[in-house]
């Protein structure tokens, strides 16, 4: 869910743009959705936590970010391929896109 940030940013240089979204379970993305969106390695990572709860919000997570950057850079969650760059920050493979999840 997109939610307004309250905060005055500065202005920003034209082409960039900044969104946050705040994720609260079902409502957001149901697990079940998220977790078809996953690419292996994920699903793997997924089920290394011990807790269902962790489980689950890192499932989440992940699902609802493939879903939000194949809308801005169009195409299927599920064919995004995620990576991370030289110093672990995440990445879309072959797209000048950035952004972050935590």
């Amino acid at each position: 869910m997109s939610i307004p940030f309250a905060a005055t940013l500065p202005d920003l240089p034209p082409g960039l743009s900044l969104r946050f979204c705040h994720l609260d379970d079902d409502r957001d993305i149901a697990l079940h959705h998220a977790a078809s969106s996953l690419a292996p390695t994920e699903a793997n990572r997924a089920s290394a936590f011990r807790f269902d709860r962790d489980r689950a919000r890192f499932v989440r997570a992940r699902g609802f970010l493939r879903r939000e950057l194949a809308v801005v850079l169009g195409g299927s969650p599920d064919r995004l391929e995620l990576g991370a760059g030289p110093n672990g920050k995440p990445c879309v493979i072959d797209q000048p896109l950035g952004f972050n999840l935590s």
